[in-house]
Protein backbone atom coordinates (compact mmCIF):
# COMPACT_ATOMS: atom_id res chain seq x y z
CA UNK A 1 0.00 0.00 0.00
CA UNK A 2 2.68 2.24 1.04
CA UNK A 3 4.61 1.60 -2.42
CA UNK A 4 1.47 2.65 -4.15
CA UNK A 5 0.94 5.69 -2.55
CA UNK A 6 5.09 6.41 -3.43
CA UNK A 7 4.38 5.62 -7.03
CA UNK A 8 1.31 8.08 -7.20
CA UNK A 9 3.11 11.38 -8.03
CA UNK A 10 4.93 9.47 -11.15
CA UNK A 11 1.54 7.60 -12.44
CA UNK A 12 -0.30 11.14 -12.30
CA UNK A 13 1.19 12.25 -15.55
CA UNK A 14 0.39 9.49 -17.48
CA UNK A 15 -2.67 9.12 -15.91
CA UNK A 16 -3.53 12.79 -17.14
CA UNK A 17 -2.61 12.24 -20.83
CA UNK A 18 -4.59 9.24 -20.81
CA UNK A 19 -7.73 11.35 -19.36
CA UNK A 20 -7.18 13.91 -22.08
CA UNK A 21 -7.60 11.38 -24.74
CA UNK A 22 -10.90 10.35 -23.30
CA UNK A 23 -12.04 13.86 -22.04
CA UNK A 24 -11.43 15.20 -26.02
CA UNK A 25 -13.57 11.76 -27.12
CA UNK A 26 -16.62 12.65 -24.37
CA UNK A 27 -16.74 16.17 -25.70
CA UNK A 28 -16.98 15.50 -29.57
CA UNK A 29 -18.82 11.65 -29.46
CA UNK A 30 -22.18 11.57 -29.72
CA UNK A 31 -25.24 11.83 -27.19
CA UNK A 32 -21.73 12.36 -24.54
CA UNK A 33 -20.98 15.58 -25.76
CA UNK A 34 -24.23 17.04 -25.74
CA UNK A 35 -24.54 19.75 -22.69
CA UNK A 36 -28.12 17.67 -22.31
CA UNK A 37 -25.72 15.11 -20.16
CA UNK A 38 -24.70 17.08 -16.83
CA UNK A 39 -20.87 18.08 -16.78
CA UNK A 40 -20.57 16.14 -13.23
CA UNK A 41 -21.67 13.07 -15.04
CA UNK A 42 -19.28 13.50 -17.76
CA UNK A 43 -16.48 13.96 -15.54
CA UNK A 44 -17.01 11.17 -13.71
CA UNK A 45 -17.32 8.85 -16.96
CA UNK A 46 -14.24 10.46 -17.79
CA UNK A 47 -12.67 9.63 -14.50
CA UNK A 48 -13.89 6.15 -14.47
CA UNK A 49 -13.16 5.78 -17.97
CA UNK A 50 -9.85 6.51 -17.59
CA UNK A 51 -9.21 4.39 -14.22
CA UNK A 52 -10.35 1.15 -16.32
CA UNK A 53 -8.31 1.94 -19.43
CA UNK A 54 -5.26 2.75 -17.46
CA UNK A 55 -3.89 -0.74 -16.47
CA UNK A 56 -4.08 -1.67 -19.93
CA UNK A 57 -2.46 1.32 -22.15
CA UNK A 58 0.00 2.36 -19.16
CA UNK A 59 3.07 0.57 -21.47
CA UNK A 60 2.50 2.80 -24.13
CA UNK A 61 3.09 6.01 -21.94
CA UNK A 62 6.52 6.87 -21.25
CA UNK A 63 7.29 6.22 -17.91
CA UNK A 64 9.26 9.36 -17.02
CA UNK A 65 7.89 13.02 -18.01
CA UNK A 66 8.77 16.05 -17.99
CA UNK A 67 6.23 19.02 -16.80
CA UNK A 68 6.78 20.72 -20.74
CA UNK A 69 6.69 17.16 -22.08
CA UNK A 70 3.04 16.64 -20.27
CA UNK A 71 1.77 20.06 -21.28
CA UNK A 72 2.51 19.87 -24.96
CA UNK A 73 1.49 15.96 -25.19
CA UNK A 74 -2.12 16.78 -23.69
CA UNK A 75 -3.00 18.82 -26.74
CA UNK A 76 -1.95 16.11 -28.82
CA UNK A 77 -4.19 13.96 -26.65
CA UNK A 78 -7.01 16.27 -26.63
CA UNK A 79 -6.66 16.32 -30.87
CA UNK A 80 -6.98 12.33 -31.22
CA UNK A 81 -10.51 12.10 -28.97
CA UNK A 82 -11.98 15.08 -30.44
CA UNK A 83 -11.08 13.76 -34.03
CA UNK A 84 -12.20 10.27 -32.98
CA UNK A 85 -15.35 11.71 -31.51
CA UNK A 86 -15.79 13.63 -34.60
CA UNK A 87 -15.78 10.54 -37.02
CA UNK A 88 -18.52 8.97 -34.93
CA UNK A 89 -20.69 11.93 -34.72
CA UNK A 90 -20.27 12.60 -38.45
CA UNK A 91 -22.93 9.65 -38.90
CA UNK A 92 -25.04 11.68 -37.07
CA UNK A 93 -25.12 13.98 -38.65
CA UNK A 94 -26.02 12.39 -42.05
CA UNK A 95 -28.93 11.36 -40.61
CA UNK A 96 -29.78 15.22 -39.46
CA UNK A 97 -29.61 16.11 -43.08
CA UNK A 98 -31.79 13.12 -44.06
CA UNK A 99 -34.37 14.16 -41.39
CA UNK A 100 -33.77 17.88 -42.56
CA UNK A 101 -34.52 17.14 -46.07
CA UNK A 102 -37.68 14.94 -45.36
CA UNK A 103 -38.79 17.04 -43.29
CA UNK A 104 -39.28 20.22 -45.69
CA UNK A 105 -40.47 18.41 -48.52
CA UNK A 106 -42.99 16.46 -46.92
CA UNK A 107 -44.63 19.55 -44.99
CA UNK A 108 -43.34 18.36 -41.76
CA UNK A 109 -40.97 21.45 -40.75
CA UNK A 110 -43.03 23.66 -40.26
CA UNK A 111 -43.15 23.11 -36.48
CA UNK A 112 -39.36 23.98 -35.01
CA UNK A 113 -38.17 22.08 -32.10
CA UNK A 114 -35.04 22.94 -30.51
CA UNK A 115 -32.47 19.94 -30.60
CA UNK A 116 -30.15 19.93 -27.48
CA UNK A 117 -27.97 17.76 -28.86
CA UNK A 118 -26.83 19.61 -32.12
CA UNK A 119 -28.02 22.98 -30.20
CA UNK A 120 -30.00 24.12 -33.34
CA UNK A 121 -33.58 23.71 -34.14
CA UNK A 122 -35.00 20.89 -35.81
CA UNK A 123 -38.26 18.78 -36.54
CA UNK A 124 -40.02 16.40 -35.23
CA UNK A 125 -38.81 13.81 -37.63
CA UNK A 126 -35.30 15.10 -37.21
CA UNK A 127 -35.70 13.88 -33.37
CA UNK A 128 -37.30 10.58 -34.83
CA UNK A 129 -34.68 10.15 -36.82
CA UNK A 130 -31.97 10.78 -33.84
CA UNK A 131 -33.08 8.96 -30.91
CA UNK A 132 -33.92 5.78 -33.75
CA UNK A 133 -30.06 5.85 -35.12
CA UNK A 134 -28.74 6.03 -31.89
CA UNK A 135 -30.80 3.27 -30.50
CA UNK A 136 -29.63 1.48 -33.50
CA UNK A 137 -25.87 2.57 -32.20
CA UNK A 138 -26.45 0.90 -28.77
CA UNK A 139 -27.72 -1.70 -30.58
CA UNK A 140 -24.99 -3.33 -32.90
CA UNK A 141 -22.71 -2.17 -30.33
CA UNK A 142 -21.35 0.91 -31.22
CA UNK A 143 -20.72 2.05 -27.86
CA UNK A 144 -18.09 -1.00 -27.89
CA UNK A 145 -16.45 -0.25 -31.07
CA UNK A 146 -16.03 3.52 -29.71
CA UNK A 147 -13.99 1.79 -26.92
CA UNK A 148 -12.16 -0.67 -29.28
CA UNK A 149 -11.23 2.30 -31.49
CA UNK A 150 -10.13 4.24 -28.53
CA UNK A 151 -7.81 1.25 -27.27
CA UNK A 152 -6.51 0.62 -30.48
CA UNK A 153 -5.44 4.60 -31.10
CA UNK A 154 -2.81 3.72 -28.18
CA UNK A 155 -0.98 1.62 -30.58
CA UNK A 156 -1.20 2.81 -33.21
CA UNK A 157 -0.56 6.63 -31.99
CA UNK A 158 1.04 6.07 -28.44
CA UNK A 159 1.24 9.33 -26.36
CA UNK A 160 3.13 12.39 -26.77
CA UNK A 161 4.14 11.26 -30.32
CA UNK A 162 0.38 12.46 -32.05
CA UNK A 163 1.05 15.10 -35.14
CA UNK A 164 -1.39 16.59 -37.10
CA UNK A 165 -1.01 14.62 -40.62
CA UNK A 166 -2.54 15.51 -44.41
CA UNK A 167 -3.71 11.83 -44.68
CA UNK A 168 -5.77 12.33 -41.30
CA UNK A 169 -7.05 15.44 -42.97
CA UNK A 170 -8.13 13.71 -46.03
CA UNK A 171 -9.82 10.93 -43.96
CA UNK A 172 -11.76 13.44 -42.52
CA UNK A 173 -12.69 14.85 -45.67
CA UNK A 174 -13.65 11.83 -46.65
CA UNK A 175 -16.17 11.05 -43.62
CA UNK A 176 -17.91 14.39 -44.18
CA UNK A 177 -18.53 13.53 -47.93
CA UNK A 178 -19.67 10.07 -47.19
CA UNK A 179 -21.85 11.34 -44.40
CA UNK A 180 -23.39 13.33 -46.78
CA UNK A 181 -23.87 10.59 -48.80
CA UNK A 182 -25.23 8.74 -46.28
CA UNK A 183 -27.73 11.23 -45.56
CA UNK A 184 -29.13 11.82 -49.44
CA UNK A 185 -29.18 7.85 -49.66
CA UNK A 186 -31.47 7.50 -46.14
CA UNK A 187 -33.85 10.16 -47.43
CA UNK A 188 -34.02 9.27 -51.10
CA UNK A 189 -36.94 7.06 -51.15
CA UNK A 190 -39.08 9.71 -49.01
CA UNK A 191 -38.28 12.02 -51.77
CA UNK A 192 -38.50 10.37 -54.57
CA UNK A 193 -42.28 9.16 -53.32
CA UNK A 194 -43.14 12.89 -52.15
CA UNK A 195 -41.98 14.21 -55.60
CA UNK A 196 -44.14 11.28 -57.30
CA UNK A 197 -47.00 12.18 -55.21
CA UNK A 198 -46.64 16.04 -56.05
CA UNK A 199 -46.77 15.28 -60.05
CA UNK A 200 -49.61 13.08 -59.38
CA UNK A 201 -51.74 16.07 -58.32
CA UNK A 202 -50.25 18.29 -60.63
CA UNK A 203 -51.60 15.74 -63.42
CA UNK A 204 -55.29 15.95 -61.45
CA UNK A 205 -55.28 19.25 -61.22
CA UNK A 206 -54.91 19.82 -64.69
CA UNK A 207 -57.89 17.10 -65.49
CA UNK A 208 -59.96 18.47 -62.49
CA UNK A 209 -58.90 22.31 -61.72
CA UNK A 210 -61.94 22.76 -59.74
CA UNK A 211 -60.28 20.71 -57.05
CA UNK A 212 -58.39 22.46 -54.38
CA UNK A 213 -55.30 21.11 -54.50
CA UNK A 214 -53.71 23.62 -51.96
CA UNK A 215 -55.65 21.81 -49.25
CA UNK A 216 -55.49 18.29 -50.53
CA UNK A 217 -52.16 18.36 -51.51
CA UNK A 218 -50.56 19.01 -48.19
CA UNK A 219 -52.34 16.56 -46.05
CA UNK A 220 -51.25 14.07 -49.17
CA UNK A 221 -47.80 14.78 -48.90
CA UNK A 222 -47.52 14.79 -44.80
CA UNK A 223 -49.18 11.28 -45.59
CA UNK A 224 -46.93 9.97 -48.03
CA UNK A 225 -43.93 11.24 -46.28
CA UNK A 226 -45.04 9.58 -43.15
CA UNK A 227 -45.91 6.37 -44.17
CA UNK A 228 -42.62 6.09 -46.31
CA UNK A 229 -40.69 6.67 -42.82
CA UNK A 230 -42.73 4.19 -41.32
CA UNK A 231 -42.27 1.24 -43.79
CA UNK A 232 -38.62 2.01 -44.43
CA UNK A 233 -37.47 2.11 -40.85
CA UNK A 234 -36.23 -0.97 -41.06
CA UNK A 235 -33.95 -0.45 -44.07
CA UNK A 236 -32.90 3.14 -42.44
CA UNK A 237 -31.39 0.76 -39.42
CA UNK A 238 -30.10 -1.52 -42.01
CA UNK A 239 -28.52 1.02 -43.99
CA UNK A 240 -27.40 3.40 -40.65
CA UNK A 241 -25.53 -0.21 -39.46
CA UNK A 242 -23.60 -0.71 -42.70
CA UNK A 243 -22.27 2.66 -42.76
CA UNK A 244 -21.39 3.09 -39.05
CA UNK A 245 -19.35 -0.01 -39.65
CA UNK A 246 -17.38 1.87 -42.67
CA UNK A 247 -17.15 4.60 -40.42
CA UNK A 248 -15.03 3.12 -38.03
CA UNK A 249 -13.26 1.09 -39.98
CA UNK A 250 -11.82 4.22 -41.35
CA UNK A 251 -11.66 6.02 -37.60
CA UNK A 252 -9.87 2.84 -37.08
CA UNK A 253 -7.21 3.00 -39.94
CA UNK A 254 -7.20 6.74 -39.04
CA UNK A 255 -3.93 6.88 -37.11
CA UNK A 256 -1.81 4.32 -38.95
Amino acid sequence: MLDDLLRLPMILPSFAIVVTRISGIVLSAPFFGSPVVPGQVRIFFVVAASAMIFPAVQHTVPPALSLGQVAVGLVGELLIGLVIGLGFSLIFAGASIAAQLVGQQAGLSRTALFDPVFQESSTAIGEIYFFFTLLVFFAIGGHHALVICLLDTFRTAPPIAFTITPSIVDVLNDLVTAAFSFGLRMAAPALIAIFLSSMSLQFINRTLQQLNILSVGFAIRVLVGVWIIAAGIGAVAHMFAQSFWDFADRIANLFT
